[in-house]
């Protein structure tokens, strides 16, 4: 006889796996004619980032379900959304790198932050438990 957790969990695995595979795709599935340049690219740059973030979303919580050919197919979205970047051909280096410089300072610092808040949480335990 089957648990509860496992009753759920049989009913929404395959759900969230096609949740991911939607997330990590929609953006070349829905604009798939300029991603080969056969549409004009006259979106905006951003755009691409943006869904190479959620396709990079898809990828952490596909290596949590630790399903090997779903983090593979998150991979390539990331890559696909990451050329598509590359290739706007609607706007210019100089902004593309503006952005991604941007994008890098932004990472940067939040991992600075979650570094300098991992150091302080046990020095705040420890001044607890003398207290």
């Amino acid at each position: 006889k089957q648990s509860a957790s496992q009753h759920w969990n049989m009913l929404f695995n395959p759900i969230l796996r096609g949740l991911l595979i939607g997330v990590a795709s929609a953006s070349l599935i829905s604009n798939f004619g300029a991603v080969f340049g056969a549409i004009g690219t006259s979106s905006v740059a951003i755009w691409s980032l943006l869904a190479a973030a959620a396709a990079f979303t898809a990828l952490i919580f596909s290596f949590m379900l630790h399903s090997k050919p779903l983090m593979g197919f998150c991979v390539a979205c990331v890559l696909a959304h990451l050329l598509h970047f590359y290739y706007a051909l609607g706007t210019s280096l100089l902004a593309k790198s503006l952005l991604m410089l941007a994008i890098g300072i932004v990472c940067l610092s939040l991992q600075q932050l979650l570094k300098n808040r991992k150091t302080q949480q046990p020095l705040n335990a420890q001044s607890r438990e003398t207290l």
